[in-house]
């Protein structure tokens, strides 16, 4: 018979989330994840707390190869939801705090990596934003060549002479300046970050 698209795109996202919550927050010590449900109950983001970060959905039919193209056909079937398709390339997701001259950085599991990332934390403190809250996708890229999320973790511990070659793939911003963000749909927080940051991070 026919597929189901409807039926595919809610069992993606209740997976999605139920993934999120079971996963989420593995190396936080209990102060962060304190914060992390402090912000959950509150629905609120703040510069000096931390939370559980949204990630990028994705998604395909049962059976068949995850493509960014087989989900964009799904999305293209669905026409009443609004979408925001971001190619990924593999790495290591991080969230970053930007505090006036202070910075910092986490793993989505709640593990601060703030001391291995010296050379991202000097590029974030050259952003325009006085605060600010952004969600990336660490990534090694060497000579035009991309490296596997493996290679990102050597590079932040026993291969430390290629941390000059890590990049943060921003994708989402969720504050800016003292404003919470995060409740606007994906599109606008997307102009938001495009408006603000695109030319700093070579996008405009």
């Amino acid at each position: 018979g026919e597929y189901d698209h409807k039926s595919q795109i809610e069992r993606i996202c209740k997976s999605t989330i139920n993934n999120q919550q079971s996963s989420i927050l593995r190396a936080a010590p209990a102060d962060r994840k304190a914060e992390a449900e402090t912000s959950k109950d509150r629905n609120e983001i703040s510069i000096r707390r931390f939370f559980y970060p949204m990630k990028p959905m994705r998604g395909a039919r049962e059976r068949e190869k995850l493509t960014i193209e087989g989900f964009a056909d799904i999305v293209d079937y669905l026409k009443k939801y609004s979408w925001l398709i971001i190619k990924k390339f593999d790495g290591n997701s991080a969230v970053i705090y930007k505090d006036g001259n202070e910075v910092r950085i986490y793993s989505d599991d709640g593990r601060e990596n703030t001391a291995e990332m010296p050379s991202i934390v000097a590029a974030v403190k050259q952003l325009d934003p006085i605060s600010v809250i952004l969600l990336a996708e660490v990534e090694l890229w060497v000579d035009g060549v991309h490296y596997p999320r493996e290679a990102v973790r050597q590079a932040l511990t026993s291969r430390k002479e290629y941390e000059p070659n890590l990049c943060a793939n921003i994708f989402e911003l969720v504050y800016i300046n003292g404003r919470d963000i995060h409740k606007l749909d994906a599109k606008r927080r997307f102009g938001v970050l495009l408006s603000t940051l695109g030319k700093q991070i070579g996008k405009s």
